[in-house]
């Protein structure tokens, strides 16, 4: 559900998604727009749940870059932040002042999307 907030720049959306009014809600940014997002149902929780224990395997034995979670943001251009199911992008991908307290200010390398019967 879109809500009436519109032509946000990227750090406009993060100093708003940190207000606690926005503290039980997932929040993309989408062409300058805010969006909140339904929480996912159990089954596409814990299929994404799966595939991110996998992952989170192969990285800390091979420590290649970060994993996200349904919660970890990603900037995509000035005007779109999401945030995949799962999320992961390699160290060399990354600029050197990357603040991990803030969104990823680049897109990832591997976004995974679990589709719940409810997405159209």
């Amino acid at each position: 559900m879109a809500t009436d907030i519109r032509d946000l720049t990227v750090e406009q959306f993060w100093e708003l998604a940190q207000h606690p009014r926005y503290g039980d809600l997932q929040l993309e940014l989408r062409d300058h727009r805010l969006v909140t997002m339904a929480p996912s149902g159990n089954l596409s929780s814990s299929i994404g749940v799966s595939i991110a224990m996998r992952l989170a395997q192969f990285n800390n034995e091979h420590k290649v870059g970060i994993l996200t979670g349904a919660d970890g943001a990603y900037r995509l251009d000035e005007g779109t932040v999401v945030a995949p199911d799962v999320g992961f992008v390699r160290h060399d991908s990354l600029p050197d002042d990357f603040d991990r307290e803030k969104y990823t200010p680049v897109p990832p390398d591997l976004a995974v999307e679990v589709i719940s019967p409810t997405d159209r």
